[in-house]
């Protein structure tokens, strides 16, 4: 998959998004969901770059995915690999975090619930001998 520095490009010729939407035709939504890596990026965008921008080198804008450890993650444009990694690591330990309490939260339920069950056998044998003192059936 082909990924493009957009935003360094537009920063590169002083564009707006908006200005980069009217210059080449297309929305600035478009532009907007490629820098955040929300489309994939097609060829005709690329041409069309090229046309409207002759005297800028729109090629050395354009990579293949894992360009100098970049990666497009949906949401957020090109990250590095790096950080990528750092951000699943973090997410991964927080996700951990979340199962231990969940795990812990359900092992005092299970510990609750044994109690319970004890007091519960309990208090039928003080029903009982209370049926037998007072001979009810």
């Amino acid at each position: 998959m082909k990924i493009i520095e957009l935003r360094r490009f537009r920063k590169k010729m002083n564009l707006s998004q908006v200005q980069l939407a009217e210059a080449t035709g297309y929305r600035q939504s478009f532009i907007s969901d490629l820098e955040q890596c929300k489309r994939e990026l097609p060829d005709a965008f690329i041409e069309k770059l090229k046309e409207t921008y002759p005297e800028s080198n729109v090629s050395s804008y354009v990579h293949e995915d894992g360009y100098m450890g970049m990666v497009n993650v949906p949401g957020q444009g090109l990250v590095s690999k790096d950080i990528t990694l750092l951000r699943a690591l973090e997410m991964l330990s927080k996700a951990q975090d979340e199962a231990t309490q969940a795990l812990r939260q359900y092992n005092e339920v299970l510990q609750e619930n044994a109690l319970l069950k004890v007091e519960i056998e309990r208090l039928k044998g003080v029903n009982e001998v209370l049926k037998n003192k007072h001979g009810i059936a």
